[in-house]
């Protein structure tokens, strides 16, 4: 997707010299990454305290996993990048 934006370059340029990047686009790319990364983990910090993992026995799911004949087979959604 191309968008025009004015972003502040003493910004951009702070970011992608933290973080060792040299193009304006992959910084964008990174920095929408760990705003998705982070957002996720806030998200899941309201179970804190909620689920209790050890109540979960192992095997509990024994003979309901199958692994289909395709699994190895790229997936339609990234089969332009393959």
């Amino acid at each position: 997707m191309k968008a025009t934006l004015n972003l502040p370059d003493n910004l951009i340029q702070e970011a992608m010299k933290i973080a060792h990047i040299k193009t304006k686009t992959k910084i964008i790319i990174l920095a929408l990454e760990e705003f998705v990364r982070k957002s996720k983990i806030s998200d899941l910090k309201k179970y804190k305290g909620k689920v209790n993992l050890k109540k979960i026995k192992s095997g509990t799911a024994k003979g309901q996993i199958k692994i289909m004949n395709d699994f190895d087979e790229p997936l339609e959604d990234f089969k332009g990048y393959i």
